[in-house]
């Protein structure tokens, strides 16, 4: 069995607090940026010492992609905002792992403000790690065993895996019960205009469950507006029937002042993550408007 450890006291964050102590040794040029008093910039005349700083003799510390990993999956079934957005900066920044992970930050904030139960929410602890292919420099990744607490009974585990890093080692994408993040995920979508109100899919996630959870923003023109995300409905391309599916309910902005913006987590039950969602809103002067957003990453 593996323990997965706080990721506040892993390696990771060794080696940028080290990285960062090695930056600001680096002289009076960084002096600022490291939380440094104030300096005056000298005048033109005045001679400009240049200070050598020998090197710091200490081995540096190497990450591995099993640590990485291990923390994101941790974060991953832990499913709080708090862990998930511990692991932001070990993610590739617009990769399927940062859109997964920054999606899920949302959903477990919504989750806490309704102070209600979320289908995309985690339910079971789990977390597994394999083998992944990578073409980083970094120390090779290691094979582990694991055993997930409470699978056993209920059989409605989520298992992560199949880690996938970046040249830079962070990582770029993994698997979820087998299936490759990029066909389980999705976002940003394309802008749909109505009347100058402007809505997109900023991510979406279909659960081992089936569910699928699309978070929306909206922006309001010079009218407030009421969003009716309880109407809203998916119209999915490749389903069996290709009949709309209504939502399982809405979470977060329902009204939106002029000009400004806010988000909606639409769930729907067992569906595809393609098509597309209508959502109604209406505005001040009570002028409906239906957007269509298409699931797709543009």
């Amino acid at each position: 069995m593996v323990v997965v450890r706080e990721f506040a006291t892993s390696p990771i964050v060794r080696a940028v607090n080290r990285v960062g102590y090695m930056l600001c040794a680096a002289g009076v040029v960084m002096l600022a940026a490291c939380g440094g008093d104030d300096v005056d910039v000298a005048p033109t005349t005045t001679a400009v010492v240049v200070t050598t700083v020998p090197p710091v003799n200490e081995t540096t510390t190497t990450v591995s992609f099993t640590e990485i990993s291990e923390a994101v999956f941790a974060a991953m079934s832990d499913g709080s905002a708090e862990a998930l957005a511990s692991v932001i900066g070990v993610v590739t920044p617009g990769s399927p792992a940062d859109i997964a992970v920054r999606h899920q930050i949302k959903v477990a904030e919504l989750a806490a403000i309704a102070e209600d139960e979320i289908a995309a929410v985690p339910t079971t602890t789990s977390t597994t790690a394999e083998v992944g292919s990578t073409t980083s420099t970094m120390t090779a990744p290691e094979t582990m065993s694991t055993a997930v607490e409470g699978c056993e009974s209920t059989n409605t585990c989520t298992v992560y895996g199949t880690p996938v890093f970046d040249d830079e080692g962070g990582l770029r994408s993994f698997s979820v019960n087998g299936v490759p993040l990029e066909q389980v995920v999705i976002g940003p979508g394309p802008l749909s205009v109505a009347e100058m109100v402007q809505a997109r899919v900023v991510s979406a996630y279909r659960a081992p469950s089936g569910v699928t959870a699309v978070l929306v923003s909206v922006t309001a023109a010079d009218e407030a507006l009421t969003i009716f995300g309880f109407a809203a409905i998916h119209r999915p391309l490749t389903s069996a029937d290709l009949q709309p599916v209504e939502t399982l309910g809405s979470w977060g902005a329902d009204q939106i002042a002029a000009g400004q913006s806010g988000e909606t987590l639409l769930v729907f039950p067992d569906t595809t993550l393609d098509g597309d969602v209508v959502l109604t809103v209406v505005t001040s002067s009570s002028i409906d408007l239906e957007l269509k957003l298409a699931l797709i990453t543009p």
